[in-house]
């Protein structure tokens, strides 16, 4: 059996003065308990304040059955001191993945079991207790032993999560372990400076004191907790995109610097409400009116200028749980939208010299090298009359007479199609729909098109549609001039991750791999054309069957054999 005395202490004042000053601490550290470690470093504060009233009120007490009331409390607040060590050691480490499940719960149920003994099952902790004078004398029994036992077991695991915080960590965090390391470094001093009976009376609250100032110290001055506020912080001020933060109630609670030099001009600022800068700037109000997560670009006109901005609404809410407010982005993107401009320019400059050196050499090919051939029957016409040939030189005049129709077809054709190529005004299908309308009318061809259920928007882009819209009329034309059909099918659908044209006839075939019939037929142009835009033409024709031309476009990016 283990009889222990227990002296009333004499500086009651020097007591209070540091329960006070850990409470202060307590508080201080409680402003940080959403990141890990914060909340139970506030609570071990309170706890050394429970202990250290404990002897106070011990001291105070002059009933036997008080005094044995502060005992047990001192002794539970030791106990669940020495589990928040650990439990703060853990999560401030960052070791939560090393420590074994069963040493966590098995801890636990240690812990439970003591509090159990000391609640219900007195007799095991102490024998006998008495009073000599104002000193308490105690004489513990097995369970005591235990209690001590649990109490330095988890002192020495918190101890071990130290150093070997200590042993693996680099930079900062070794610098902040070290100084946590020599926090606990000085409980342990002190509590064995008490065990020897060194100063017993004021030991203890020095020891508690000295661990809580340095482990405030490490908050101020290394940052343990707060660092990563401090570093979103910084990022936040210093971002390029303006950001503000708008509560649940619709006001203003944060902005950083770059939206206030953004906004310049608005009436917004911490305190406002949000209606306020959205009666000035209306998009600001469509973009927060609307649920979830909006993206959004609008121009803003100033007096000198104008700025484009990109607005981003993101709720500050946890699936399940209600809106706390939301947080505005503001992206100034004027410089992306010059250089789009810009681009664009550029590849419309571009776009046109290819299309003039595609037109030129449309015209050498076709109603360049029939002027050329009139010219010549022009010659042989006059020989023929000079020769008094007069028969002959009739039929080549109405030979001439039906080549100069087709020659003004063919201009016409071109009219219309250069006219029909512009699509600023109207969208692909819309444009298409009137030139198969002029063209089904004027060449008597029975034009049908088929579209598939999904928008074309889903499959090609404003690019391709010009292209295609020049596919499409290229090979209208041919069908005109040369096989002699009546019936004509535009089908567009998809296959297998490919968007596919198909432009079928009735008329008359050809052979496709025929080099003077491609150049005859203008293929070669409308094969250029699919492959500008990314795409491929195939050509079908058999005897009796008419000419399928398909226009295939991978969806995916990448083309397949064939």
């Amino acid at each position: 059996m283990l009889i222990q005395i227990y002296h009333p202490i004499e500086d009651i004042k020097f007591y209070l003065a540091v329960i006070v000053l850990l409470e202060a601490l307590a508080v201080y550290t409680w402003q940080f308990r959403k990141i890990p470690g914060a909340m139970v470093a506030a609570v071990s504060q309170v706890f050394k304040c429970i202990w250290l009233i404990s002897i106070v009120l011990y001291t105070t007490s002059t009933e036997l059955s008080d005094k044995l009331f502060w005992i047990v409390a001192l002794k539970l607040a030791g106990l669940l001191l020495s589990c928040s060590w650990v439990v703060f050691a853990w999560q401030i480490s960052q070791q939560k993945k090393d420590m074994d499940v069963v040493t966590k719960y098995s801890l636990g149920s240690m812990l439970c079991f003591v509090i159990l003994l000391l609640s219900n099952w007195r007799e095991i902790i102490w024998q006998n207790a008495w009073l000599d004078g104002q000193v308490l004398v105690m004489e513990w029994g097995i369970g005591h032993v235990f209690m001590m036992g649990y109490a330095v077991l988890c002192c020495i695991i918190a101890t071990f999560l130290s150093v070997r915080w200590v042993l693996t960590s680099v930079g900062l965090r070794r610098q902040q372990a070290c100084w946590y390391t020599m926090a606990v470094g000085l409980s342990w001093m002190s509590y064995t400076l008490w065990r020897f009976g060194v100063r017993t009376d004021i030991i203890i609250p020095i020891g508690f004191l000295l661990n809580g100032i340095v482990v405030t110290w490490i908050y101020l001055r290394l940052q343990l907790y707060n660092i990563l506020p401090l570093a979103k912080s910084v990022a936040i001020d210093n971002v390029v995109e303006g950001i503000f933060f708008v509560d649940k109630d619709g006001y203003i609670v944060d902005i950083n610097a770059c939206a206030q030099s953004m906004l310049k001009g608005l009436p917004i600022a911490i305190g406002t409400h949000i209606k306020e800068t959205a009666a000035v700037w209306s998009v600001l109000g469509e973009v927060d009116s609307k649920p979830g997560v909006q993206v959004q670009e609008t121009e803003r006109k100033e007096s000198l200028c104008s700025s484009w901005y990109q607005l981003t609404k993101i709720p500050l809410q946890n699936a399940g749980q209600p809106s706390f407010g939301r947080i505005i982005l503001v992206k100034d993107i004027t410089s992306q939208k010059q250089n789009q401009v810009q681009m664009i320019e550029q590849e419309n400059a571009l776009a046109i010299l290819s299309e003039r050196n595609r037109l030129g050499r449309e015209i050498h090919d076709g109603s360049g090298q029939t002027w050329n051939y009139l010219q010549l029957e022009i010659n042989l016409l006059d020989q023929l009359l000079a020769d008094g040939k007069t028969n002959d030189a009739v039929m080549l005049v109405k030979k001439l007479k039906i080549i100069l129709h087709g020659v003004h077809e063919d201009v016409r054709e071109s009219i219309v199609s250069l006219k029909t190529d512009r699509l600023e005004k109207h969208d692909f299908i819309t444009t298409l729909n009137t030139y198969l309308k002029w063209y089904g009318q004027t060449c008597n061809i029975i034009i049908g098109l088929t579209l598939p259920d999904q928008p074309l928007s889903n499959f090609i882009t404003s690019k391709i549609e010009v292209q295609l819209l020049r596919i499409i009329q290229e090979a209208l034309s041919n069908i005109r001039k040369h096989a002699n059909a009546t019936e004509v099918q535009i089908n567009m659908q998809e296959e297998e991750g490919t968007f596919v044209v198909v432009i079928s006839d009735n008329g008359c075939s050809f052979v496709p791999e025929a080099e003077v019939m491609l150049g005859h037929y203008g293929l070669d142009i409308m094969r250029e054309r699919a492959e500008a835009a990314g795409g491929k033409l195939v050509v079908e024709s058999a005897a009796g069957q008419g000419t399928k031309v398909k226009i295939i476009f991978d969806v995916r990016g990448s083309y397949g054999e064939g």
